[in-house]
């Protein structure tokens, strides 16, 4: 079975098909990627994926149950990198894990050891403090 099954997602925007009859499976451990020039609709397709927007028809199933919008706790089976960064330049590294992870509904001990053991595997541990905003010297 697909962790990621898209079926025939449809987007339109008046007039025009931004995403027209889209279907792929993605398998358990495998990446996928959206390559195409602007306009192509990979934007639309990967918010329909998260639940950011809704489709005008199609659907998409996570493990093979249906996605029920950008809260819907199934969501949390998939990952996506975006193109721009998600960080609040204000907070540090560690606020900024803290508060994604609270979003993902840990908290204590379980948030605290996943923040270190993944500040340690990205080699940073030594910067979880360091608020995440580049200086105009970086």
């Amino acid at each position: 079975m697909a962790i990621l099954e898209v079926r025939n997602l449809r987007k339109r925007y008046g007039r025009l098909a931004a995403v027209d009859n889209v279907s792929f499976g993605v398998s358990k451990g495998a990446m996928l990627a959206l390559l195409g020039p602007n306009g192509a609709g990979k934007t639309t397709i990967v918010s329909m994926i998260c639940g950011l927007l809704a489709p005008d028809s199609g659907e998409v199933l996570i493990e093979g149950r249906h996605l029920a919008g950008d809260t819907g706790p199934i969501k949390r089976r998939i990952g996506i990198v975006p193109q721009d960064l998600a960080l609040y330049e204000e907070l540090t590294a560690r606020e900024n894990l803290e508060l994604f992870g609270a979003l993902y509904g840990l908290w204590g001990r379980p948030l605290a050891t996943a923040i270190d053991t993944n500040l340690d595997l990205v080699g940073l541990r030594d910067r979880g403090d360091s608020r995440t905003a580049l200086s105009a010297a970086a």
